[in-house]
């Protein structure tokens, strides 16, 4: 089934890109709240977006308004060529269809608000390479990025000092004051009112890790942050009471390049993803990070690169991408001493064949959404026997590889998305119910 969530189609717009980035955008995510989004990439700088202005996209109203306007003249035509008193049976299917239309342009003003947003914070001067993700808190007051200088930055919107952790000890070593040099480039209304709620400061710059760091996850209660990378390890690190952060343990499995990881919801278990074509589950064990489960191509698993992976809402189930543009669903299974582990459901093949580099699973676990090599945006539903089903693909979706795609917290029907275009492009999921 192509879509169970109302009869009708399925199509995806946007509204103008969000430019600002000089170099490609590697990632882009949503506050928790919803009320900000942050983009990262290849320019060594993080931008704060806010929406501006609640308003249905002009091109939409535009399409909308042509189609009406159309129904009109032929109404009107119909009229002419008749010439009767009374209503003709197409006139009277014109009525309906127009009423259809109405209705249906009502529901999309009124539940397909997508919004202009403007860059009100740029973070810079910390990192001296791409930042490759950058991840908001559970509570949206730090911000974390990760870079291919192989340090993770810890941003906060306290004024705080600037401090290194470092892989030899973890003792604290204070530094000097530093403050996040003020944007230039934003027009003086834009800068009205912004500033001073959306200043960001560097809290800390942990280090440990050998070579590029690739992600970067906040556990779900907000205690823990790992991050991964080049150098094929993962690094816990906890967040103490008084804003610092220890590492508590370092994880080695993997045999080449960790490229995503991801908590399981409402758990501690962390899963993994590499360019060794694997998949691990990590439980926690007194402290300490176990991989209990190694998932590969003896298991039914990927026989590519895995790029991404993420789970559903619910975390009851984990949907992971290939190099290869397959998809695999797991389920994520119980077991004793609060242990998880992932038992494979379905493997999917994506339509267009192309490597997928992300993939994120909507906040009320109706669409799931991949970027593809090949510029494609592409959002699937689950069917009843789990299987993967397209619903819309929007070919061309940026200029260039579409490097992160990411769903809006509390809209299930607006989505981000940042490409090698240098754009950070914020969707709309409308469906026609006409």
């Amino acid at each position: 089934r192509k879509r169970d969530m109302c009869n009708g189609s399925v199509r995806m717009v946007s509204i103008p890109p969000l430019e600002g980035h000089n170099d490609r955008v590697w990632h882009v995510c949503w506050s928790k709240r919803g009320d900000q989004l942050a983009s990262c990439g290849g320019d060594k700088t993080i931008r704060l977006w806010k929406p501006t202005t609640d308003s249905l996209m002009p091109m939409q109203m535009q399409k909308m308004e042509q189609k009406m306007e159309q129904k009109k003249e032929e109404q009107k035509k119909e009229e002419e060529k008749k010439k009767e008193n009374s209503l003709s049976s197409s006139s009277f299917k014109w009525m309906r269809d127009q009423a259809q239309a109405q209705a249906c342009y009502a529901s999309h003003k009124q539940q397909h608000l997508v919004s202009s947003y403007t860059c009100v914070d740029k973070l810079e001067g910390s990192h001296t390479k791409t930042i490759r993700r950058c991840e908001f808190s559970r509570c949206d007051s730090m911000i974390a990025s990760v870079s291919f200088d192989a340090t993770t930055c810890i941003w906060d919107k306290k004024f705080g000092k600037h401090r290194h952790h470092h892989h030899h000890h973890y003792e604290q070593q204070q530094r000097e004051e530093r403050e996040v040099e003020e944007v230039d480039d934003f027009d003086e209304e834009d800068r009205e009112g912004e500033r001073d709620e959306q200043q960001w400061e560097l809290l800390v710059t942990l280090e440990g890790h050998e070579s590029e760091i690739k992600d970067v996850a906040w556990s779900p209660d907000g205690e823990l942050l790992a991050t991964c990378g080049r150098d094929k390890s993962i690094w816990i690190w906890l967040k103490e009471i008084d804003e610092e952060f220890e590492c508590l343990d370092v994880l080695q499995g993997h045999t080449q390049d960790i490229k995503a990881i991801t908590w399981i919801p409402a758990t501690r278990v962390l899963v993994s993803a590499s360019y060794d074509n694997t998949i691990k589950v990590w439980n926690e064990m007194a402290d300490e990070w176990v991989c209990t489960q190694t998932l590969d191509s003896a298991y039914q698993g990927h026989e590519d690169t895995v790029w991404n992976l993420c789970c559903s809402p619910q975390g009851e189930k984990i949907v992971s991408c290939d190099n290869s543009g397959m998809i695999l669903l797991w389920r994520v299974i119980p077991e004793e001493d609060k242990n998880l582990k992932l038992d494979l459901l379905s493997r999917n093949k994506c339509p267009n064949d192309a490597p997928i580099y992300s993939i994120d699973w909507s906040s009320d676990g109706r669409l799931i959404a991949i970027g593809s090599s090949d510029n494609s945006l592409t959002l699937l539903s689950l069917d009843a026997d789990d299987k993967l089903q397209q619903v819309v693909v929007r070919k061309q979706a940026h200029e260039g590889d579409v490097n992160c795609v990411s769903w809006h917290p509390t809209k299930p029907h607006v989505l981000a998305s940042g490409g090698d275009d240098e754009k950070v492009k914020v969707w709309s999921v409308l469906y026609d119910e006409v």
